[in-house]
């Protein structure tokens, strides 16, 4: 009872079974089942997935206030900068310490990466010069140059020799398969009332709520954690029938990808990874199937893995790369982002701004939303309130959230601003010009090849 007191239940709340809660209750029941082992070390893997604003914040303060070490793996960097005293950064298979934060780790990084360039351009300025040297009075001085060859070479081969930093290249670029055109009119919620629970406790989520989503729509659903989201998704993909009202597609061809939080689950696992992700192309190379995986950490070996050995996280970002294969033109996703990390998400948000159809969206990860939706539908006093602009605008027609948004703010990070605008009617009119000169199935879809 003191844990649950601790957790933020109430005793009314103790007979309640798991599934009627929310992932952020969810989160504090698997947090209060850890600590009812007095532990003297917490091990955090991604807690903040699937949570709200508030139950970060709650929990943010929760961890502050523990007096046991922790150590956690997180892709969030507000939560990172929040809680978290030292950085530790794995990078290229060598892992690098920083005391601080995560504001404090970027500035750190910064000048120890800055000064790792310089003393390399310096001893390669250094080695070029010695070389020309070499090379110039090999004739006339062959003792001083067999000396300073021997000199150099040991140089080269000792632990005083600066290696050249890590070089990431250019961003990995993805584009989705082409797919039927779509109709104006893709979906439709026409006086949705929807509600869960029984006779002794019942909660509404949606009371008489309309909604109309279009052709190219690119739409965030957001709400707290337990307002029916994820629920919204699943009576308009016809998982759940809703009590009263519709919510459903209404368009002609429309061919829909649906990314659920537990997607992962529909894997095969007695296949490879790359036996998993082969079959699910659309004929895209070997290479280029590969080039993908390793964008989403599947890298060397790691592709002969059977999906059976794969943690929650790696099925997850498996089964999103599954996804991206397939063509569609409507795309409903909860929670894609979860278990990316930083270059996955950047991908991931460049190919859903140039995708050519509709996409609904919910992610608890603000930035991705104001880089992809150009609408956001909030979940307000059971209703669905459209605000016919992008995540920044949203942020201005409220004051309160955009004082929290903006006081979490890391430093050295990019802030929220306007979502890119792409021309996709413009995009359509040049895949037509090219595909009256031919050209390969898959072209575009992947343009950096890669073995991963």
């Amino acid at each position: 009872r003191k844990v649950m007191d601790l957790m933020g239940f109430t005793e009314d709340e103790a007979s309640d079974l798991v599934g009627m809660f929310s992932g952020g209750w969810k989160m504090r029941i698997g947090l209060g089942k850890v600590l009812c082992k007095e532990p003297n070390i917490l091990l955090l893997d991604e807690p903040t997935n699937h949570l709200d604003l508030e139950s970060v914040e709650w929990l943010e303060d929760f961890l502050r206030n523990q007096n046991i070490p922790m150590v956690i793996v997180s892709h969030d960097r507000e939560f990172l900068d929040q809680v978290c005293t030292k950085i530790v950064d794995a990078e290229g298979g060598i892992c690098s310490e920083y005391d601080g934060n995560y504001s404090r780790f970027l500035q750190l990084k910064k000048a120890r990466m800055d000064a790792w360039q310089a003393a390399y351009d310096a001893q390669e300025k250094k080695i070029k010069e010695e070389k020309q040297w070499i090379n110039k009075f090999k004739v006339k001085q062959p003792q001083a140059v067999k000396q300073r060859k021997a000199k150099l070479e040991k140089l080269m081969n000792s632990d005083d020799y600066v290696k050249k930093p890590p070089f990431f290249g250019k961003p990995f670029r993805f584009r989705f398969p082409d797919a039927p055109r779509l109709s104006p009119e893709v979906a439709e919620v026409k006086g949705l009332s929807h509600a869960y629970g029984n006779d002794a406790f019942k909660k509404t989520l949606f009371e008489d709520a309309d909604l109309f989503i279009e052709k190219n729509d690119r739409i965030a659903v957001l709400g707290p954690n337990g307002s029916g989201k994820s629920t919204l998704l699943r009576i308009v993909m016809n998982r759940e029938e809703p009590d009263a009202g519709s919510a459903e597609i209404v368009g002609q061809n429309v061919v829909a990808n649906y990314f659920e939080q537990n997607q992962a689950d529909a894997l095969d696992l007695d296949k490879t990874v790359v036996e998993t992700i082969q079959g699910a192309s659309n004929g895209q190379s070997y290479n280029e199937l590969r080039a993908l995986l390793g964008q989403f950490l599947f890298k060397g070996d790691a592709v002969e893995k059977k999906v059976f050995n794969l943690s929650g996280g790696e099925k997850a970002r498996l089964s999103l790369a599954c996804m991206m294969l397939r063509p569609a033109n409507l795309l409903i996703l909860d929670e894609p982002t979860n278990h990316l990390d930083i270059p996955a998400k950047e991908m991931l948000e460049e190919a859903l701004q140039h995708f050519q159809g509709s996409v609904v969206v919910i992610s608890h990860d603000r930035y991705f939303i104001s880089r992809v939706a150009t609408t956001i539908v909030a979940i307000e006093d059971r209703k669905l309130v459209k605000y016919g602009g992008d995540y920044k605008f949203y942020m201005d027609k409220s004051k309160a959230v955009k004082e929290k948004v903006e006081a979490r703010y890391v430093k050295g990070v990019k802030r929220i601003g306007a979502a890119p605008v792409i021309d996709l009617d413009a995009i359509d009119e040049g895949k037509k010009k090219k595909k009256n000169f031919g050209g390969a199935k898959t072209a575009n879809l992947v343009t950096r090849k890669n073995k991963g």
